[in-house]
C-alpha cells in the first residue's frame, strides 16, 4: 500500500503521519536488507565488524568503516531521534482524540443519562412510601440482574437506608407507612481510555534510576484530551503509554482505581421492578444501556485491530528518545561515586583481587 498521507501538509497530524510512516518504511526495509546479508542462521551469534570480515575473507583491513571528510557536520541526533518521536506520537495523539470523542463521549454522555432517568425513578417510587411491588432490591447479589449492572462500579454497590425520614426501630414504626426499608444503589463512573505506561518515560526523567522495561514499574493512566501529564505528555495525555485499553464497567482491564479516581456521574438505584414504578423510564434504561454496549463493543474492536500495534512503534521511538536524552543528562542516574569508593575500600579491594574463583 502506498503512503496514506504522502503530499499532505494540510495538518500537523498529515505530515506527522507522513513522516513517520516514511520512517517507519524505512526502517523496515532497511532492517530487511541488513539481515538479508548476513550469512548463515539469524540469531544467536555476533556480527563482525564490516573491517574485519572484510580483512577475514582475504580483503584489505580498513581501519574505520567510514571516515567523514574535515568539512561534514556532525548531524544533530538527538534532534533528529526527537523529531520521529513526535512525528509518530502526533499520530497515536490523533487516534486517541478520535476515539475519546466518538466513543467515550458519546457512551459517558449515556450514563449521564441514566443516572438522570434513575434519580426520576426513585424520586417517584419514594414521593410516597414505597408501594411493595415499586421497592429497590435488598441484597448486593441482586444487583446484578438489572439491565443497567454494567454501567455501575460494581466495588462500589452497597446498602442504605430509605426513604427519607423513616423510623429506623421496628418496635415503634408502622409496617408499610414508615418503616425503613434496605435499599441498594452505586456509583456510576465514567468509561475512560486508559494505558499502561512507565512513568519515568512519560516525564523524561532520568535521574530516578529506573529503566522503563520492567513490567512492574508500568501503572496505568488516564488518556484524555482534558488531563495533563508532564514530559512530552505535559498539555495532555492523549497517546501516552505503550498499550491503549477501553476501561469500563464490564471489564476494566486492570485500571478500575483510575477509573474510580475520576469524579462520578452520579447514582444507580436498582429496583426489583422499575417498570411498576414508570415502564416509560424503566425502558429508556434498558434501550440506552444497549447502545453503550454497542459503542463500547466498536470501540474495543477498533483498539485490537490495529491502533496498539502502531502506539508499540511509538512507545519503541520514545524509548529511543529517552535514552539518547540519557546521554545528554546533567546529573547521574546511578551512584557511580559510590561503586567507586567501595572498590577503594581496602578490605573490599584485598578481597576482590584474591578472588579467583
Amino acid at each position: 500500500m502506498s503512503n496514506p498521507f504522502s503530499n499532505d501538509t494540510t495538518t500537523t497530524g498529515a505530515r506527522a503521519g507522513n513522516a513517520a510512516y516514511n520512517n517507519l518504511s524505512t526502517e523496515a526495509k532497511e532492517e530487511t536488507d541488513a539481515i538479508a546479508e548476513v550469512p548463515g542462521l539469524i540469531g544467536g551469534g555476533v556480527i563482525t565488524k564490516i573491517a574485519d570480515t572484510a580483512s577475514g575473507s582475504g580483503g584489505t583491513k580498513v581501519l574505520e568503516d567510514f571516515v567523514p571528510p574535515p568539512s561534514a557536520a556532525i548531524p544533530n541526533y538527538q534532534n533528529i531521534q526527537q523529531t520521529k518521536f513526535n512525528d509518530i506520537k502526533t499520530t497515536t495523539v490523533a487516534i486517541d482524540d478520535h476515539l475519546e470523542r466518538t466513543y467515550v463521549d458519546v457512551i459517558n454522555a449515556k450514563k449521564a443519562q441514566i443516572v438522570t432517568l434513575s434519580g426520576q425513578l426513585y424520586s417517584a417510587a419514594t414521593a410516597s412510601y414505597p408501594a411493595a411491588n415499586q421497592r429497590l432490591i435488598t441484597t448486593t447479589g441482586a444487583a446484578s440482574g438489572d439491565s443497567a449492572h454494567a454501567a455501575v462500579n460494581p466495588t462500589g454497590i452497597s446498602t442504605f437506608i430509605y426513604p427519607s425520614g423513616c423510623d429506623p426501630d421496628p418496635s415503634t414504626c408502622t409496617t408499610n407507612v414508615d418503616c425503613c426499608l434496605i435499599g441498594v444503589s452505586g456509583p456510576v463512573y465514567p468509561d475512560i481510555l486508559a494505558a499502561a505506561h512507565y512513568p519515568n518515560l512519560s516525564n523524561g526523567t532520568q535521574t530516578s534510576g529506573t529503566i522503563p522495561a520492567a513490567q512492574v514499574d508500568q501503572t496505568f493512566v488516564r488518556v484524555s484530551r482534558s488531563t495533563t501529564g508532564s514530559g512530552n505528555y505535559a498539555s495532555n495525555t492523549l497517546g501516552i503509554g505503550q498499550t491503549l485499553y477501553a476501561s469500563n464497567d464490564a471489564n476494566y482491564r486492570g485500571a478500575e482505581s483510575v477509573v474510580t479516581s475520576q469524579t462520578s456521574l452520579g447514582t444507580y438505584y436498582f429496583f426489583d421492578d422499575a417498570s411498576n414504578v414508570n415502564a416509560g423510564l424503566a425502558s429508556s434504561i434498558t434501550s440506552i444501556m444497549g447502545e453503550i454496549t454497542t459503542l463500547r463493543n466498536t470501540l474495543q474492536s477498533k483498539i485490537s485491530s490495529n491502533v496498539n500495534e502502531l502506539r508499540e512503534q511509538k512507545h519503541q521511538e520514545e524509548l529511543n528518545t529517552w535514552f539518547m536524552d540519557a546521554g545528554f543528562r546533567t546529573t547521574p542516574v546511578k551512584d557511580y561515586a559510590s561503586g567507586v569508593t567501595a572498590l577503594e575500600d581496602n578490605e573490599l579491594s584485598t578481597v576482590i583481587k584474591n578472588y579467583d574463583g
